[in-house]
């Protein structure tokens, strides 16, 4: 049998008590500040990071088009001299 919630008494919290969970209250939200203060210190270095290999992709990508311009006038300046000793012509061919 079930005793009535009238019988129950609830226990009294002391002044130690809610002196206790202020402080555990207020160290609680100090550590969720710096979690934050951290994660964002954290997402702004990768997005550092980001923007640099961002560049530096770019960079590389700029050379690469630039070589294969260079390589592919070599390849139609030597198809011209080819040609200009008689050799037969040459289909040169890019993808």
């Amino acid at each position: 049998m079930r005793a009535s919630s009238s019988n129950r008494t609830l226990p009294v919290a002391n002044a130690d008590d809610i002196m206790s969970s202020y402080a555990l209250q207020a160290d609680y939200a100090e550590l969720q500040q710096k979690y934050t203060d951290l994660k964002e210190k954290k997402i702004q270095g990768l997005d550092g990071m980001l923007e640099e290999h961002s560049a530096k992709l770019a960079a590389h990508n700029e050379t690469a088009v630039k070589l294969a311009d260079h390589w592919r006038q070599e390849a139609h300046r030597q198809a011209a001299f080819a040609q200009a000793a008689g050799a037969p012509a040459m289909q040169v061919c890019f993808l």
